[in-house]
């Protein structure tokens, strides 16, 4: 979690290998937050993987630029929508 001036401006939630979540206010986004956050749960594992819906291509560049890259495509279950599966791997 960052914070600003005693606000919350971005979260991240990894589960396992699994980043589940990855938030930033809009007013903080394109600032670097997101990938300092990203950046402290890669620095823990070795490798992580996550779904983004494929509709979401400002995510996907982003996670591209990360280091992710996108291993399969499925629909999510719960809402029908296409999803990616990315992956990063730690260079050893």
């Amino acid at each position: 979690m960052l914070e600003a001036d005693g606000a919350v401006i971005g979260f991240c939630s990894v589960y396992q290998q699994t980043l589940a979540a990855l938030f930033v206010s809009p007013e903080h986004q394109g600032r670097g937050v997101g990938a300092q956050l990203l950046a402290n749960a890669m620095s823990a594992k070795s490798t992580l993987e996550l779904s983004v819906y494929a509709a979401n291509a400002s995510a996907i560049r982003f996670y591209e630029k990360q280091g992710f890259v996108t291993v399969r495509e499925r629909l999510d279950e719960h809402t029908g929508q296409p999803e990616k599966v990315m992956c990063w791997r730690a260079l050893s």
